[in-house]
Formats: structure tokens, C-alpha cells, sequence
């Protein structure tokens, strides 16, 4: 084998190796923004599960897990009357201890119609340095929107 194609070997070799390590780490990112999209959908879930004074009223509508596409994910919670549209995402960012800050809102709508819907609410989503998500105010912008949407809406 020639001095070349020692050379030409080894530097391909080389770069096919860093086009895996590149891969790798791509797919390492897509990985944990799916994963803090899916904490983030379960926290919000459990907010509401664990929040007496929602009284049990909203509930996971379909399968909110199955709703997440990489960083970005919608689900809904439903009730009775009303069902609450959450979408949001994951962004990467160093200001978080899990290095992605999630970004949720949603839109209130009646059950029986989907015509009429609310404007966005954002929901302040806290990242402790344990990595739990904590939905801050749920309670209060929930039914701060739900009340805007039924006064504008009847």
C-alpha cells in the first residue's frame, strides 16, 4: 500500500468516525429534548391530577404521550364542558440545571364545539435543579382563561 493511500485511508476513516460522533451527539439531543418534552406534558398532567381545585374536572384526553414529536408536543385535557389545547416545545439553553426550558400554552374551547376557541394562555413552567418541571399558577390562569373565554363567548 502506498504512502497515499495509508493517508487517504486513515483520513477517511478519521472522518467517518467524526461524522458518527456527529451523528451520535444529534441523535443525544433529539433524545433528551424528547424526553424533557415528555416531562414537561406529565408534569402538566399531574398538576392538574394533584390540584384539588380542579376537583378531578380535566382530564388526559387520548394519549397525551403519543402527541410528542421530538422537542415540540400538544395534548389535550379534557372536561364536561370545556377542553383546554396545550402545545408547546423544549429549546435548549444553558439557563436550565437540564439544559432545556420548556415553553407550554393553551387555548380553552367548548367540548361541544371547536369552532370558537380562546386566545393563547402561557403557562410558567419552573425547572428545578432536580430537573422536575413545576406548572407555577396553573390554577389561576386556567380559570382566569376559562372565564374570559365563556364571558366572550355566551
Amino acid at each position: 500500500m502506498s504512502e497515499f493511500e495509508k493517508f487517504l485511508n486513515e483520513t477517511m476513516t478519521d472522518a467517518a468516525a467524526i461524522r458518527k460522533q456527529k451523528s451520535d451527539e444529534f441523535q443525544d439531543r433529539v433524545t433528551r429534548a424528547n424526553e424533557a418534552a415528555k416531562l414537561t406534558v406529565q408534569s402538566i398532567i399531574n398538576a392538574f391530577a394533584s390540584d384539588d381545585r380542579f376537583g378531578g374536572y380535566f382530564k388526559p384526553h387520548d394519549n397525551p404521550q403519543g402527541q410528542i414529536l421530538n422537542d415540540r408536543f400538544e395534548f389535550t385535557m379534557a372536561g364536561k364542558e370545556l377542553v383546554l389545547s396545550f402545545t408547546g416545545r423544549v429549546a435548549a439553553t444553558t439557563a436550565s440545571p437540564t439544559g432545556y426550558a420548556p415553553v407550554a400554552a393553551f387555548k380553552v374551547a367548548r367540548r361541544s364545539s371547536s369552532t370558537a376557541t380562546s386566545s393563547d394562555h402561557n403557562v410558567q413552567l419552573e425547572v428545578k435543579t432536580n430537573g422536575a418541571i413545576i406548572p407555577v399558577g396553573l390554577y389561576e390562569i386556567v380559570k382566569s382563561a376559562t372565564a374570559s373565554f365563556i364571558k366572550n363567548n355566551t
